[in-house]
């Protein structure tokens, strides 16, 4: 079997190349920039836009055509949108922040409601703007609710962020004289009403 000269390859491989950029171009994600190389067979430049990264997209066609994103190999153009899509998944974003913040003050409102404020205390929270301490009548507990600085964890991963973003902290005293309590919890602001029940029903407050 003869093997394929330069002009014939080139033949081949470049209308293969024209539809894969084709195919990204006509892809509607919002959250990537995606630069082509003048010369097609250079990497494709993934950019995810919240986190600033930037992840090349190398295609190959020996011994067999793939794709190579992120350390992994794929087959199917489709395959990689989906790991693109799955990555940004796992990026704190600006849609995130808006669904905390919504959660963070349908947490003040109840706190408001069931717990008498106390003043501003000091936050052990990375990243957050003030903290404000309420405590619950007829009860050993108290509260202390941050205010996270949302914007900053923007691009940093999601499983990380999460830690901080359970910004309410709910404390009992602590039988140690001069400390000042221990912190049974930290848990979304949104979800206190359904935690104190359970806290409420093990005795723990």
């Amino acid at each position: 079997m003869n093997e394929l000269t330069a002009h014939q390859l080139d033949a081949v491989y470049t209308p293969m190349l024209n539809r894969i950029h084709g195919f990204f171009r006509n892809l509607d994600l919002d959250f990537v920039k995606i630069e082509f190389c003048p010369d097609l067979s250079k990497p494709i430049n993934v950019t995810f836009l919240h986190s600033k990264k930037n992840c090349p997209l190398c295609f190959y066609s020996h011994p067999e055509p793939r794709f190579f994103f992120e350390g992994k190999n794929f087959t199917k153009l489709t395959d990689v949108v989906a790991a693109i899509q799955k990555k940004e998944q796992k990026i704190f974003t600006k849609k995130d922040i808006e669904h905390y913040k919504a959660d963070y003050e349908k947490g003040r409102r109840i706190l408001q409601k069931i717990a008498v404020f106390a003043g501003p205390t000091t936050s052990n929270i990375h990243f957050s703007k003030s903290a404000e301490r309420y405590d619950l009548p007829h009860s050993r507990a108290w509260f202390v609710l941050h205010q996270p600085d949302y914007d900053l964890w923007i691009g940093r991963n999601k499983s990380h962020v999460m830690r901080y973003i359970r910004c309410l902290s709910i404390f009992v005293p602590c039988e140690y004289e001069g400390y000042p309590g221990d912190c049974i919890c930290s848990i979304l602001p949104g979800s206190i009403r359904a935690k104190l029940k359970k806290l409420l029903k093990s005795g723990a407050i």
